[in-house]
């Protein structure tokens, strides 16, 4: 049998294997975060100014990226709307950027969330998805 070098998208792929979606976010954001600091180390040693400057804004593309996977995968623990105290197993209802409303407030809002329009969905479906 022939050891094949294993290609690192492979590696990074395998990282993800097993993990929810809520889980696979939280790890894709931490990992956008680390490649902005790789940018950053890249641009502070470039001596082109241009290349300097597409380092440092892939770097921020990078920050955006990890800061919208933190807002996806971080549950609240109050209702946005009456402010109930959720704990982060309960059944209250949240849309993909984690609005998060008790199950009250969500029935009245027609499961609709009043920020993006999206879809409110009981967090633990949200949580354990695959």
């Amino acid at each position: 049998m022939e050891n094949r070098p294993v290609e690192p998208e492979q590696v990074m792929a395998g990282l993800f294997e097993g993990l929810t979606r809520l889980q696979r976010m939280e790890l894709l954001g931490r990992l956008e975060a680390a490649g902005a600091g790789l940018y950053r180390a890249l641009a502070a040693d470039e001596k082109n100014a241009k290349a300097r400057e597409k380092l440092l804004a892939a770097a921020g593309n990078e920050e955006m990226n990890g800061g919208l996977m933190k807002l996806m995968s971080t549950p609240k623990d109050a209702c946005e709307k009456c402010g109930k105290a959720l704990s982060r197993s309960s059944d209250g209802v949240a849309c993909s950027f984690q609005c998060t409303f008790c199950s009250d407030c969500g029935t009245a809002l027609e499961l609709a969330c009043p920020n993006c329009g999206g879809v409110l969905e009981s967090r633990k479906a949200l949580e354990t998805r695959p």
